[in-house]
């Protein structure tokens, strides 16, 4: 049989989790001590519900939103997600996925910020989870409205 870069992966996987012990896991191998997980994982893990008092928009593909007409750059790894935002004053915006506050947005600069120890406190939990009924470990299935335009 050829080599191949699956065929070598494969053979690697099979003498690293089924034949060579590991001293982690006193000295069996992974395969001997790997227990399914008792929780259901679902097929498509649903999008994140928002409080009616957030506004929602998606990122798209390089990252960004759009504010009050502005392109405003958040990260590419939030691609097509949806976020949410409360005003902090009159100047700032706290951004959150799903319930967890993540960023800032200075609305004066158009800039996105880390949080600030004030974004923190009182956010431990997320923004309102103790009000959300969950599904096993997972958010709400419910998306919110449409409005991912400016």
């Amino acid at each position: 049989m050829p080599w191949t870069v699956s065929g070598a992966f494969d053979q690697f996987r099979r003498e690293y989790n089924e034949l060579r012990p590991h001293q982690a896991l006193a000295m069996e191998t992974p395969a001997s001590v790997y227990r399914n997980s008792p929780r259901p994982f679902p097929g498509r893990v649903p999008e994140p519900e928002y409080d009616t008092t957030m506004k929602v928009r998606r990122v798209f593909k390089h990252g960004q939103f759009f504010f009050n007409q502005h392109d405003v750059f958040l990260s590419k790894v939030l691609y097509g997600e949806r976020i949410g935002w409360l005003p902090v004053d009159d100047r700032y915006l706290r951004i959150y996925m799903a319930w967890y506050p993540i960023a800032r947005l200075d609305t004066r600069t158009m800039q996105v910020e880390k949080l600030w120890k004030e974004d923190l406190a009182g956010h431990q939990q997320g923004y309102g989870k103790g009000e959300i009924p969950q599904n096993p470990g997972f958010p709400p299935s419910h998306s919110p409205d449409g409005d991912d335009d400016q």
